[in-house]
């Protein structure tokens, strides 16, 4: 379902650890400075914020979330920030993760993709994710054959998106910042926007064996009458 057919607002989060430019991605996108920018690795997000523009004719709603394990939060209490986000929003929406391009993507930043990705709870998460590439004002060599040789945590996460990636340079003007937030809502345009499919709980399990022993009790019973 592309964006081209929806007529409801859509939704945009961005997620990602502190210091990888989600805030100056969500003012690019908008096209306005909304998000406060951090000058330094200390995180100025810890609440969900959010604002609305038209970028392309498509009303959009960017919804600029904190990076979590900054905040020193369990993991409890990460499936907990998750879902207020989650409840903040209705109709489609996508996921786009914020990576930087210009440093080794470690295992610690993997950690905190993971944490998110298993508080989300349901497929919509990898179906409706893009990996945004930030500072790609520092990207010196094509990005395409750099991904050839990246870490095996990396790998991992792009394959979760589908290979969807996008390169992006928050200092561009312009018509190349027009040429490239353009190509960014391509690459929602494409997303699966349907309903996401949760997964089945071992209550639910639960809950449906014992509606078949029931059926089956009540069955048996009936036939020896």
């Amino acid at each position: 379902m592309s964006l081209s057919k929806l007529s409801s607002t859509v939704k945009v989060f961005i997620i990602g650890k502190t210091g990888n430019g989600k805030s100056s991605l969500g003012n690019s996108i908008l096209g306005r400075k909304e998000f406060l920018v951090a000058r330094s690795m200390r995180s100025t997000t810890v609440h969900l914020g959010e604002a609305v523009g038209v970028v392309n004719g498509q009303q959009i709603m960017i919804l600029d979330t904190p990076d979590p394990v900054n905040l020193n939060l369990s993991d409890a209490e990460i499936k907990n920030e998750v879902s207020r986000w989650k409840s903040a929003v209705e109709g489609p929406y996508a996921i786009l993760l914020a990576v930087r391009c210009d440093v080794r993507y470690t295992a610690e930043e993997y950690d905190i993709y993971k944490r998110i990705k298993t508080a989300w709870g349901d497929n919509s998460f990898t179906n409706r994710l893009v990996v945004v590439f930030t500072f790609g004002d520092r990207q010196d060599r094509d990005i395409h054959e750099e991904l050839k040789t990246v870490s095996w945590e990396l790998s991992s996460v792009l394959a979760d998106a589908g290979n969807r990636y996008v390169l992006f340079n928050n200092m561009a003007r312009g018509s190349e910042m027009a040429a490239q937030v353009e190509q960014l809502l391509n690459a929602i345009h494409r997303l699966d926007m349907k309903s996401a499919v949760s997964p089945i709980t071992q209550d639910q399990v639960l809950i449906l064996v014992v509606l078949v022993v029931i059926f089956m009790t009540v069955a048996v019973y009936i036939t020896l009458r």
